[in-house]
């Protein structure tokens, strides 16, 4: 149980600065549209809620009509941007908890107290989860 304890609070940390998709894409001078998967960190997803929770309640309230919502640069670029920041980092930290995870079953294996088999299962999940969100990745465009 201790070397869960460490491998859950440790190990997410250290893993959110290496990529998990290999190397991302940077937006570039030219103005490429790709998120960069760097962009899916649970400080830009705090930050995006915030979007959610301050300035798009704070646009709704001031607008008369739903139209003029929609078609505020507020909503119609805001809105799809942050949600996807959210998303990403969701399925980031999902790929990291399957990483941990992964990690402490080849260690429990290591002990004799985990089969091929679970190691096997964890393998999977890891590499579904990777796949996932290095999926999500790869079509993340920023909305403009």
């Amino acid at each position: 149980m201790p070397t869960l304890l460490i491998l859950l609070v440790l190990m997410p940390g250290m893993a959110w600065a290496e990529p998990l998709c290999g190397k991302t894409p940077e937006v570039s001078a030219n103005g490429s549209s790709m998120m960069p998967e760097q962009n899916f960190s649970v400080d830009k997803a705090l930050g995006a809620f915030q979007y959610f929770e301050v300035a798009l309640p704070q646009l709704i309230r001031s607008s008369n009509l739903t139209q003029e919502v929609v078609r505020n640069e507020l909503f119609y670029v805001g809105y799809p941007n942050h949600l996807r920041v959210v998303e990403g980092a969701f399925l980031r930290s999902q790929a990291l908890l399957r990483k941990s995870e992964h990690a402490l079953i080849l260690e429990q294996r290591k002990a004799g107290k985990a089969t091929s088999e679970e190691v096997g299962a964890a393998e999977q999940r890891l590499k579904d989860a990777k796949e996932q969100f290095c999926k999500f990745v790869g079509q993340a465009r920023y909305s403009d």
